[in-house]
C-alpha cells in the first residue's frame, strides 16, 4: 500500500476521532446538566466520570466545552481538536479575526495558530484543576517553567538597552533609565 494512501486512511480516521470527543461532550454534557448520574448514586459528575471512564474528568470538561463551543459538529473536525480547544480561550471579541486567519490558511498548525494569538495580544486563560493541592502544584509548576524564565529574558533585556541607553544623554532617555532601572 502507497503511503499517500495510508496517509490519507490515517488523516481521515484523525477526523473521526475529533468528531467522537465532541460527541462525547454532548453526551456528558447532557448527563451532567440532567444529573442522571444521581441515577447510580454518584455525588457529582467528577465522581461519575473517574468511576466509569479511562479519560480524567479534565477531559471530560474538554469534551463538554467543544459541544458548548462547537454546536457545529464539522467545525471540530475542520479545526482540529487541539485548535478547537485553543479557540475557545479566545475572546468572543476575536473570533472573527482569528477565523478569518484560519481560513486564509486552512493548514495552520496549532504552533501557527497559538504564534497569531501572541502576536494579537490575545492571551488564553491558563487551565487549573478543582483540586487544591493538584492547582498550587500546577501554579508553582507555571511559575517555575513560565514567570521566572520571562523575569530573567525581561531582566536581560533591560540590562543590554540601559547598556546602550547610558551611552546617550537625553532628558526622555533618563526618565525611562530610572523606569528601566526600578523594574530590574
Amino acid at each position: 500500500m502507497q503511503l499517500k494512501f495510508r496517509t490519507q486512511i490515517i488523516k481521515q480516521r484523525e477526523k473521526n476521532i475529533q468528531l467522537s470527543f465532541w460527541d462525547l461532550g454532548k453526551e456528558l454534557l447532557e448527563i451532567q446538566q440532567s444529573k442522571q448520574y444521581q441515577e447510580e448514586n454518584y455525588n457529582n459528575m467528577k465522581e461519575y466520570v473517574e468511576s466509569n471512564f479511562s479519560f480524567t474528568y479534565k477531559s471530560a470538561e474538554k469534551y463538554m466545552q467543544l459541544f458548548k463551543g462547537y454546536p457545529e459538529r464539522l467545525t471540530v473536525r475542520d479545526l482540529g481538536l487541539s485548535k478547537a480547544l485553543l479557540l475557545l480561550q479566545v475572546p468572543e471579541d476575536y473570533h472573527k479575526e482569528i477565523m478569518a486567519k484560519i481560513e486564509e490558511k486552512p493548514h495552520l498548525t496549532r504552533n501557527e495558530l497559538q504564534q497569531t494569538l501572541t502576536n494579537l495580544n490575545i492571551g488564553t486563560k491558563p487551565s487549573y484543576s478543582d483540586d487544591p493541592q493538584e492547582h498550587i502544584y500546577k501554579l508553582i509548576r507555571e511559575f517555575d517553567q513560565k514567570i521566572l524564565p520571562l523575569k530573567e529574558g525581561i531582566k536581560l533585556s533591560i540590562t543590554r538597552w540601559l547598556e546602550e541607553a547610558s551611552k546617550f544623554k537625553d532628558v526622555e532617555l533618563e526618565k525611562r533609565k530610572e523606569i528601566a532601572k526600578r523594574l530590574i
